[in-house]
């Protein structure tokens, strides 16, 4: 075998840096190669604390052909036109909800801050409507209002509901609307495209709690909210070889001849 790519990925070292890092990595090859296996040489891997027993996980593997995906990831894009707001904690004035699907990043969704009865606390939530089941979702992305911090999302969990129809009620902890947790993660500062991706499933509804955001802490806004499909790859034959068993997330990954 050849060898075509070696490096490592950077997961923290504390269990609430492992647990909020929940973002795609990848691994360039050296040179594209003509290949039908692929063996993943695995040299080390994160262990949290409170695990008594070693394992390896991983939640998605991809790999991009050269001159069959261009680029290299399909956009695998909902049509924000497709979809609808559900339900936002509140908003406020001439920033509605319905902004987080216009596709502008000029404009934003705010909930309301005109008084202290209506300011953010942790836990606050906002669902959304994808307008059908869609197979494979398995990221959100989120884009930051454009002109200050306030109402930034850093800490957050997603959930998703695969209920067809429409939701008895907003209530993500009722049983009936069919809520699983997805994912929780962290974003940080800057006006840049956030994204957060977890293993594929079949959704209608996505919900972002939100826990912790920037700003004077008040209110939570969003520019642009958009979810994204699992892209459809042609995947030959993986070999994988582990030579190190640990917990949660591969992290160098080598190739080996």
């Amino acid at each position: 075998m050849q060898l075509v790519s070696q490096g490592s990925w950077d997961w923290g070292t504390s269990d609430a840096e492992m647990d909020a890092n929940i973002n795609d990595v990848n691994a360039d090859f050296t040179e594209p190669v003509s290949a039908q296996y692929i063996k993943l040489v695995v040299e080390s891997a994160t262990i949290k604390s409170s695990d008594t027993k070693q394992t390896i996980t991983c939640a998605e593997l991809n790999i991009a052909v050269k001159g069959e995906v261009e680029p290299p990831v399909p956009d695998g894009k909902i049509p924000q036109s497709e979809m609808s707001v559900e339900y936002v904690v509140s908003q406020y004035g001439g920033s509605p909800a319905k902004n987080m699907l216009d596709g502008n990043k000029s404009t934003w969704w705010e909930s309301d801050w005109s008084s202290s009865e209506n300011y953010f606390e942790p836990g606050d939530y906002f669902i959304i409507d994808l307008g059908k089941v869609r197979e494979d979702l398995s990221q959100i992305i989120f884009t930051p209002r454009q002109d200050n911090q306030n109402g930034h999302i850093f800490e957050f969990e997603i959930y998703t509901s695969a209920v067809e129809g429409n939701l008895t009620d907003t209530d993500l902890a009722n049983e009936a609307n069919g809520f699983t947790f997805a994912g929780k993660g962290e974003w940080g500062s800057g006006t840049e495209d956030c994204t957060a991706t977890f293993a594929s499933r079949n959704a209608r509804y996505v919900a972002v709690k939100v826990f912790s955001v920037g700003g004077d802490g008040n209110t939570i806004t969003c520019g642009e909210f958009k979810q994204r499909q699992r892209p459809e790859l042609r995947l030959m034959f993986l070999l994988l070889r582990v030579q190190l068993l640990s917990h949660s997330r591969l992290l160098p990954i080598q190739p080996m001849k």
